[in-house]
């Protein structure tokens, strides 16, 4: 496995282009099989499910081991046609996907339909996609006729940067120091060199007395002077070239750029004889032979090291597609009957197997399977003979029993279905980073890219599913102490929600083992967003803090009205938000706590954290007279000197930043009250569906923007994290049924997973098929529904616990403010219930359902006991 994969099995829902399963046959490679059901109606319209945008299916349920997944199409109206397709874990031990199709009438008249199985190999980009079609890679392969050894220059031994402007420990995606991928270069990549920047390489060879040294090195504009080993060569013209050089037998090979334009080099060779180039040649079109039973395929694709085999059990009728893509092609042969080859723009090849068609009477349902198998020749073609197709069925059910599902049968439950189900498939492949490629959890799968802080939220949604693979999730964007390039995998809004999600893995499995070898790459977040890790450039003098230099988003809230302002004022470099100070302090309390349930005397560093941050903010942000914490603005020296005015002349950050110190635990009584009073006031921060992110009262507030104007989820969960803390029971209560509630009833009803919820009508909006941001719901289900779960805020850790139908025992470290209450819910289906907390009755209270509140001392070490 890459460093940065994720532990799934080879085949899974990795596909960048239609809903379905992949295979993944050589992580390395960055090809995969795609496989996909596409259901129809006979003659008539093909329904095509693209991922990129909403077209009609739904993820519907998953097992977190990757084991099975289905989606469900509506065909027509709401549950009224339905297809339900399932790709589950074959039952012989074998590679390979049972794929079973079930087909549902529920009207009141007649259907024809068929299913379309569709397979098609495809490629890495030479960059991520985002909302366009996925782009075909066509690298450059060096061939070195006479002999002799090449590297690629992204891989340096050392390199010489220029002052540090915030990128260089920090570089995005975790690409390499000045790395660009581009189609018609060496390897696909290459790395550029500003005046001043240099680099060292390793050859080390063996090569004849007689090479020489080649460099393809271009110049995009204008013209640049190198020192290539000593020997200064000017270089202009914006086509690649070879730059040709005696060899001076040494196995180092240094490169400065000394003067003039940006540089770029993708490769460096010994040879004797120039090198030679050759494109990638990617063939998609496979070899395909008749199977050894009837009903049966053997596909052998040039580029895909590995045999596949496909076999069904309905008449069916096999056609071949030559097209970059099946979206606009396939549903204008929609009434080609009997073409068995069909063409459409662009390069690229569809191999598809009509199944069917079904006559479906009123409420009659229809199933039929499928059965992909993998291996070597010889394997796959064993395995299509002696497959007892009746067992498929068997095989389907047994993958099906890991699906997650919910314990509620309401719309609650089939919102956290649904939810579950996103997360656990909106994965994808191939992702590139560190030089490699990797399965990747994506938000949305509008994104084939890393997302650092929606990964967050996505690994504490994976927590209520399956721990192991919420830590793979955590585990995936840190890194090794002391690592040059990153210190951390860097995509987006730097909140190190993973710190979080640390605590939370803590609390569900408190595998001391595990948590060890995360912590390092934590810490070593942390310390570069409190400005402590070189190439850091977030601590202000004032002793705020402000990631602005790294991203452009310091909250993950793109429109919040101040950074907005911000960034149209050009003050990045002169103001600080609340944000990144707060939950600097929130991780600094969660890794102190860590640090010493591992037994790693790291506390003094993080008390110093605590305290210095926490002074900053009071020294300089709080407005008494608006009762809002300010955007800081400072001088030219970084010192303090007031806050960002909104033109009317409020204080410009009303809305949750405006409150993140009660996230941070730093507020006094008056603070907390009036920030508490914010929250709760349906004029302000309050709705229906959660917190506003903007005070609705404000002049800068909006009903029409991204985050302006609508709920979403994140920044909810660590208000409501932050209220158990602080003893507001009833107020965190508030918002996690009611926006449980609201949220769940729009995802039941609309079936998708919206990023948020528009506040004026409350009906869901942005990216369909969301997982990460709105991972809260599954969590507050979860914390509801889930009987023998205890929840509390940030200062809450379980040392042990054991939980049984009617009574609930654990060991408990709260490490809040002396002399305050917090309170915890437990799950526990008791008609009355008391609590003890070391040996003493705690008051205890039903809140709804099965969810008990206990209030218990925010500091502390003890027992608590419910029965």
């Amino acid at each position: 496995m890459h460093a940065h994969d994720l532990d799934l099995p080879a085949w899974g829902p990795y596909s960048k282009r239609y809903a379905g399963c992949s295979h993944i046959p050589d992580l390395a490679g960055g090809c995969r099989l795609d496989v996909s059901v596409f259901p129809s109606w006979d003659q008539g319209r093909i329904e095509v499910p693209n991922i990129a945008w909403d077209s009609g299916y739904a993820p519907w349920q998953a097992a977190a081991d990757g084991s099975y997944h289905a989606f469900r199409h509506q065909m027509l109206g709401r549950d009224e046609l339905i297809a339900d397709v399932a790709y589950a874990e074959p039952g012989d031990g074998g590679s390979g996907r049972v794929v079973r199709i079930r087909l549902e009438n529920r009207t009141g008249r007649g259907h024809s339909l068929c299913a379309h199985l569709v397979l098609g190999c495809q490629y890495p980009s030479p960059r991520p996609t985002g909302h366009t079609a996925p782009q075909v890679a066509k690298s450059l392969h060096l061939i070195l006729p006479g002999g002799g050894i090449w590297c690629d220059a992204r891989d340096s031994l050392t390199h010489t940067a220029l002052p540090d402007l915030g990128r260089e420990r920090l570089v995005a995606d975790g690409w390499a120091w000045h790395e660009q991928l581009e189609d018609g270069c060496v390897g696909g990549g290459f790395r550029w060199f500003a005046a001043g920047e240099g680099a060292t390489w390793r050859l080390a060879s063996t090569v004849s007395a007689d090479a020489r040294l080649w460099i393809r090195i271009r110049v995009p504009q204008g013209r640049a002077t190198v020192q290539l080993d000593g020997r200064e060569v000017e270089i202009d013209g914006s086509a690649w070239r070879w730059l040709s050089l005696s060899w001076s037998g040494c196995e180092e090979i240094n490169l400065a750029h000394r003067s003039g334009e940006r540089c770029e080099v993708d490769a460096l060779a010994l040879s004797a004889v120039p090198p030679q180039l050759a494109e990638q040649s990617w063939q998609p079109v496979p070899a395909i032979a008749t199977g050894p039973r009837a009903d049966s395929l053997v596909l052998r694709y040039p580029d895909l090291a590995t045999t596949y085999g496909v076999c069904w059990n309905d008449r069916s009728f096999i056609r071949q597609w030559h097209s970059e893509s099946l979206d606009e092609p396939m549903r204008r042969g929609a009434h080609n009957h009997t073409s068995p080859v069909m063409h459409g723009p662009g390069q690229g090849h569809w191999l598809t197997i009509r199944i069917g068609p079904f006559h479906i009477a009123p409420g009659a349902t229809v199933e039929t399977f499928a059965c992909i198998v993998e291996g070597t020749d010889a394997v796959v073609r064993d395995r299509l003979a002696t497959l007892d197709l009746a067992q498929l069925p068997a095989w389907h059910s047994v993958a099906e029993s890991r699906a997650w599902h919910p314990r509620s049968a309401d719309e609650r439950g089939r919102a956290a279905q649904l939810m579950g189900a996103t997360l656990c498939t909106n994965v994808v492949y191939p992702v590139y980073t560190r030089r490699g490629y990797v399965r990747h959890h994506t938000p949305g799968k509008a994104w084939d890219s890393l997302y650092t802080w929606d990964s967050g939220f996505i690994a504490l949604g994976l927590m209520e599913l399956d721990p192991a693979r919420a830590a793979g999730c955590l585990a995936q964007y840190l890194m090794p102490e002391g690592d040059e390039a990153c210190a951390w995998l860097h995509h987006g809004t730097p909140l190190p929600v993973q710190v979080h999600a640390a605590r939370e893995l803590w609390n569900r499995t408190r595998d001391r083992t595990l948590l060890g070898r995360l912590y390092p790459g934590l810490r070593q977040m942390h310390r570069f967003l409190a400005g402590r890790h070189p190439g850091s450039k977030t601590l202000r003098q004032s002793g705020l803090l402000s990631t602005w230099q790294h991203f452009y988003n310091s909250g993950g809230w793109d429109d919040y009205p101040s950074q907005v302002q911000v960034h149209q004022q050009g003050l990045t470099a002169t103001v600080a938000p609340m944000v990144n100070t707060c939950q600097a302090i929130a991780c600094a309390r969660i890794l102190r706590e860590l640090a010493g349930l591992l037994g790693i005397d790291d506390a003094a560093e993080y008390d110093a954290d605590i305290a210095s941050f926490g002074a900053a903010v009071q020294a300089s942000a709080w407005d008494e007279a608006e009762g809002w914490f300010g955007y800081v603005v400072h001088d030219a020296a970084g010192r303090a000197t007031g806050l960002l005015r909104h033109a009317s002349g409020a204080n410009a950050n009303r809305g949750l930043d405006g409150c993140y110190p009660l996230v941070a635990g730093i507020c006094d009584a008056a603070q907390e009250r009036r920030l508490l009073s914010h929250l709760a006031d349906p004029r302000e921060l309050w709705t229906r569906l959660g917190f506003s992110t903007v005070d609705q009262s404000a002049p800068n507030y909006r009903d029409d923007g991204y985050w302006n104007g609508a709920v979403w989820l994140p920044h909810c969960w660590f208000f409501w994290k932050a209220l158990l803390d602080l003893g507001a029971g009833d107020l965190a209560w508030r918002l996690v049924s009611q926006a449980l509630d609201s949220w769940s009833a729009e995802f039941a009803a609309a079936e998708r997973t919206w990023e948020k919820m528009i506040i004026a009508t409350a009906r869901g909006a942005g990216w369909h098929h969301f997982g990460g941001l709105s991972s809260p719901l599954l969590c507050w289900y979860e914390a509801l529904h889930r009987p023998g779960r205890l929840t509390g805020g940030q200062g809450l850790w379980i040392e042990d616990e054991q939980a049984e139908p009617a009574s609930y025992c654990g060991r408990l470290r709260l490490v809040g403010a002396a002399g305050r209450t917090s309170v915890a819910w437990l799950c526990l289906p008791l008609s009355r219930a008391t609590a003890s907390w070391c040996g003493h009755s705690a008051p205890l209270r039903r809140l709804g359902g099965d969810v008990w509140e206990i209030s218990l001392p925010a500091d502390g070490v003890g027992e608590l006991l419910v029965r």
